[in-house]
C-alpha cells in the first residue's frame, strides 16, 4: 500500500510541475513581449527628445531672425522719422 501512496504522490507532483513548467513558459513569452515594448517605447522616447533638441535649436534661431528684423525695422523707422 505504501508504494501506491508514493506513486499516487508522485503522479500528483508531476501534474504540479507540468503546471509550473506551463505558467513559467507563459511569464517567459509575457516578458520576451514586454522586453520587446519596452525597447519600442524607449527607441521613441530618445527620438522624440532629440526632435525636441533639433526644434529648440530651430526656434531660437527663429526667435534671434525675429528680433533681429525687428531690430532693423526699428532703425528704418527711425531714419524716416528724422527724414519727415
Amino acid at each position: 500500500m505504501q508504494l501506491q501512496e508514493l506513486e499516487l504522490d508522485i503522479a500528483v507532483k508531476d501534474k504540479l510541475l507540468e503546471g509550473a513548467y506551463a505558467t513559467i513558459q507563459k511569464f517567459q513569452m509575457e516578458l520576451m513581449a514586454t522586453r520587446a515594448k519596452n525597447e519600442d517605447l524607449h527607441t521613441l522616447l530618445v527620438a522624440r527628445c532629440t526632435t525636441e533638441e533639433k526644434l529648440t535649436l530651430e526656434a531660437n534661431c527663429l526667435l534671434k531672425t525675429a528680433d533681429s528684423s525687428v531690430q532693423i525695422i526699428e532703425q528704418l523707422q527711425a531714419r524716416l522719422d528724422r527724414k519727415k
